[in-house]
């Protein structure tokens, strides 16, 4: 590598050599800190900065030239940030340079190093280089590229910070070595400047690095200089700054007395000027000073007090003295802190004079006063402590207070005289004493600490106490907190909520139920004012109820809940005091008294339809059979049939409407099957496509799940055609009826549709149409019998009570929700059960079955269904025997020559019912196969003869086909 020397590259090659030497030494010095290992660095770079330019400037060959400059560049790209850590570190920024913002701060630095270093790929700092017109003694000719104004902007700008933090520390400093940050701004300033000429081509010499020399001769001297008087030994900005602004007088003295710090308040003290202090002997800056450091005969002591005069005021002042050494153990400067305690002396002397000239006051108080030393010894004691603890006044002087103290509160009270001596504020503590005569007082003591003093020394210090006998508010304490307690115990144990409030409706105490409460109903907890409970306030909640209650009623909505307020006013003296609120949640209440009151009605209607359904149902089956009957002769004239028929069909609606009163009552009899749901319904839509308007379009959907349940198919059949024929009455212009099927399954722990819903697998069926709506005001009463907002004529009101009824026999739930003007929609809850195979349900023919010339004997009570019956059977091919009760029935099987076949008979008669007749029947021996017939709903013991062989139930009134195919099938065995 061909280069050559001239003198700016000799000049260069020994300022390389000052730095680097100066960069060891610095390095190697313990007590320089961080700061100084960073301006180490930074002599490095400025030495690889120097060493580059002059080496690039020696070099011949292009290559070379490159080579140094590279290497100049890594010098640039250090300083700039080097410069603003150092700076932070210089000036106790320390805490800001975490781990986090240097690695931030090196990012860049390293990007355009990497960059600096493969510039041949990718051009980003200069896209051409070449040799001057003058190779030797000169610099390379770069165009820039927009890399390398990206970087000096990034260098400029790390310049930027670091001098404006210097700036901001020379403005706030007033120390004698703040001139050395002007030195570093001078020096900075003037190396950028030099630098910015050197770029923009205004260097004073072309052949040489300007920037390079500036730095290879001031950078010397600046470390020079800095180490010379120990930079790093200035106190830092920011403590300066807490120190600039105490009210205690700060006075920094280096190892020869020399005034480094003041700051305001000791300037205020010493009575003279910044300027006339700092760099000067503290004798000389503060003629005083041997007077005051007289005082201790010390000049190295940790605290001492004295009386000094300022602005013409005598003051006492707490001195305290701190030597600080340096890290090798030198003496490095003194720090005097001097905090004004006039007050707290002025204070301490009028307690002291107080208790020394008022004896009399001590003696007449019924307070015990007493005086300690810091360990506990009484010096002095009023006359009380006779009538307080039982002890003469010279019992009690010279000894310690700590032996008197109760044992579980001695550690307390050690704890609250340690404070005393420490704070110099008054406390108070509360503990037992020990009396002469054994027992134990409560006493509160108020404390506070004083410091005896005389014109010419100060003395130690003494705590003065004033403690008073609250034993009997103790007492009273005690009980009232048991009280209180045994108050909580109570109104946890409610079942309501109770809640206390004041004059301002601010809850004072609530219970837990009422805690729960109130956040449902206000959302408010205590300590918080009442304004309301759910819907409503509670100035109308205060006020009386309405005449025949004594509460009111308040209710919220989503889910519905109904809760009942008692208000009680508590007066204090002529003044209302505030009011009790005793809230109780009546919901689950309330609803059972819906039931019941539903269960009152069911049973009402109930009664009432077991005691007209036999009769009536008689009368209906004999109008029923006669009618049947003559519409089946031939010579029946066609007007004739007509009326005829209407005979037949009112009489048929009429045993509808009996029906219709069993199923809300819920005693009619059942025939529960397992039966898939979702095949029913299936075949339902078809049936209900063909006989609804065709306006009406009916929908079906459900999954592929098992929809099995123990139902009875035509009870469930009359449900799903009463709801169909509901819809199509809400609906006369037409519209959508869905049948929605699908399985619920109901957690434990989860809340369910209906609040006594057990767990488990329901089927849920929803019935929606797209009709007028129900009322609000009519749909609490949908489903109560004769109910309806139909015109008169059009209905009987009974058709929903009817579904209500099934639903309810079948074990489910119903539920309804309609909007007016959108329509209306059923939910159906019915218990799921898990059955592989279900007995399909067969239709009965429609055909009459004749008789093989059986003998059956009908036994009823009803004359008019008797002859009916008897006519019937006989056309059936059938001989019938008669009677009017069971009585006569056995008679005429004593007597009857020949079998009887089958006892066709009431269940209910005057003399001799039906079920009596089986059991007679029975015990005679006799295999007569028996159907028992009636009116009645199905009780308990019937319930019970139909598990039995040779029994069969029928429903009256009855159709002669259904007639016919039951006694085929009794007699044919084919029921048993």
């Amino acid at each position: 590598m061909a280069w050559q020397v001239t003198p700016y590259v000799a000049i260069s090659l020994a300022a390389v050599i000052l730095l680097i030497t100066l960069a060891i030494y610095i390095f190697r010095q313990e007590d320089n800190g961080r700061a100084g290992k960073t301006g180490a660095l930074l002599l490095l770079a400025s030495a690889a900065w120097i060493l580059g330019g002059a080496y690039e400037a020696g070099s011949l060959s292009l290559a070379s030239k490159i080579l140094w400059d590279k290497i100049q560049f890594v010098g640039l790209l250090i300083i700039p940030t080097g410069w603003v850590i150092y700076i932070h570190q210089y000036t106790a920024g320390e805490h800001w340079l975490n781990r986090r913002r240097l690695a931030l701060l090196s990012i860049l630095p390293l990007v355009f190093m990497l960059l600096v270093l493969t510039n041949e790929h990718h051009r980003l700092i200069w896209s051409s280089v070449d040799l001057p017109e003058f190779a030797s003694n000169s610099h390379l000719v770069k165009d820039r590229a927009p890399g390398f104004w990206f970087m000096i902007l990034h260098s400029y700008l790390m310049l930027s910070v670091g001098a404006f933090v210097l700036v901001r520390m020379l403005i706030r400093s007033r120390r004698i070595h703040s001139w050395q940050a002007s030195v570093l701004l001078i020096a900075i300033f003037s190396l950028g400047l030099i630098s910015l000429l050197d770029i923009v081509g205004l260097q004073l010499d072309p052949q040489v690095d300007s920037t390079a020399l500036a730095l290879a001769i001031t950078v010397p001297l600046i470390t020079w200089g800095m180490w010379r008087i120990k930079t790093d030994d200035l106190v830092s900005v920011a403590r300066g700054a807490v120190i600039e602004g105490m009210n205690d007088a700060v006075i920094v003295l280096d190892a020869e007395n020399r005034i480094v710090d003041v700051n305001p308040a000791a300037v205020l003290i010493i009575g003279r000027p910044l300027s006339e202090l700092v760099g000067r002997s503290v004798e000389q800056g503060w003629p005083a000073w041997p007077t005051v450091i007289g005082v201790s005969g010390c000049e190295d002591v940790f605290g001492v007090e004295a009386d000094l005069v300022v602005d013409g005021e005598v003051r006492t002042y707490d001195i305290r003295i701190s030597p600080v050494d340096d890290k090798i153990g030198r003496l490095a400067c003194r720090a005097l802190v001097f905090r004004d305690i006039s007050r707290r002396k002025r204070i301490e002397k009028a307690l002291r004079e107080s208790v020394e000239k008022y004896p009399l006051l001590a003696e007449q108080s019924t307070d015990m006063i007493a005086r300690h030393d810091p360990d506990g010894i009484c010096l002095f004691v009023s006359p009380t402590c006779r009538t307080l603890l039982g002890y003469e006044p010279e019992e009690m002087i010279g000894r310690r207070i700590f032996g008197l103290i109760h044992p579980d509160d001695l550690d307390e009270f050690v704890e609250g005289m340690t404070k005393l001596l420490v704070e110099p504020t008054a406390k108070s503590y509360t503990y037992r004493l020990h009396r002469k005569d054994g027992d134990y007082i409560w006493v509160e003591t108020t404390g506070r600490r004083i410091i005896t003093s005389s014109e010419d020394s100060v003395g130690p210090i003494e705590i003065i106490t004033v403690t008073r006998d609250i034993t009997e508010r103790k007492r009273a304490q005690d009980a009232l907190a048991a009280e209180r307690e045994r108050l909580a115990v109570t109104l946890r144990s409610i079942g309501d909520g109770v809640v206390a409030l004041d004059a301002e409706s601010r809850i004072v105490v609530a219970n837990p139920v009422a805690e729960d409460q109130l956040k449902t109903l206000a959302e408010v907890s205590a300590g918080g004012v009442l304004t309301h409970l759910g819907d409503q306030r509670i100035e109308a909640l205060l006020r009386p109820p309405s005449r025949g209650k004594n509460f009111h009623e308040v209710m919220i909505e989503g889910p519905r809940r109904c809760f009942e307020v008692v208000t009680q006013q508590m007066e204090t003296g002529p003044q209302i005091g505030g009011w009790v609120l005793v809230i109780r949640d009546v919901t689950a209440e309330r609803e059972t008294q819906k039931r019941i009151q539903l269960q009152d009605r069911l049973a009402a209607v109930g009664q009432l339809a077991a005691g007209i359904a036999h009769d009536f149902n008689n009368i209906l089956g004999a109008i029923i059979l006669y009618s049947e009957m003559l519409l089946k002769r031939a010579e029946l004239s066609t007007k004739d049939r007509e009326r005829m028929m209407t005979i037949y069909e009112q009489a048929e609606r009429a045993a509808t409407l009996t029906r219709q009163i069993l199923d809300y009552s819920r005693r009619t009899v059942m025939d529960q099957t397992p039966m898939d749901l979702a095949l029913f319904l299936d075949d339902t839509q078809k049936l209900l496509s063909r006989t609804l308007p065709e306006g009406i379009q009916v929908k079906f959907d459900y999954g592929s799940e098992n929809y099995v349940v123990n139902a009875d198919p035509a009870r469930i059949q009359q449900i799903l055609m009463n709801l169909a024929f509901n819809a199509r009455d809400a609906m006369p212009e037409g519209g959508e009826l869905c049948f929605e099927l699908s399985r619920l399954l109901v957690e434990t722990d989860e809340p369910p549709p209906f609040r006594d819903m057990a767990p488990g697998a329901w089927l849920q069926l929803r019935v929606s149409d797209t009709g007028v709506g129900i009322e609000p005001h009519d749909l609490p009463h949908i489903f109560e019998p004769f109910f309806t907002t139909k015109s008169p004529g059009e209905g009987s009101g009974l058709g929903l009570a009817q579904v209500y009824g099934i639903v309810k026999q079948h074990d489910g739930y119903i539920d309804v929700r309609s909007e007016v003007g959108e329509g209306t929609t059923f939910i159906i809850y019915l218990p799921a059960i898990e059955v592989p195979e279900w007995a399909s349900v067969e239709a009965l023919s429609s055909n009459l079955v004749d008789g093989k010339g059986e003998t059956i004997m009908v036994v009823e009570d009803n004359v008019a269904t008797q002859t009916a019956m008897r006519e019937i059977l006989e056309t059936l091919n059938y001989r019938v025997v008669s009677a009017s009760d069971g009585k006569e029935a056995l008679e005429i099987v004593d007597n009857f020559e020949g079998a009887i076949d089958l006892v066709l008979s009431d269940l209910v008669m005057p003399v001799m019912g039906g079920v009596e007749l089986y059991q007679e029947l029975i015990e005679r021996g006799l295999a007569t196969k028996v159907v028992l017939m009636s009116g009645y709903p199905l009780g308990a013991g019937t319930r019970e003869l139909l598990d039995q062989k040779g029994v069969t139930w029928l429903q009256k009134p009855m159709r002669s086909d259904a007639l016919a195919h039951l006694i085929r099938e009794v007699l044919e065995n084919r029921i048993a």
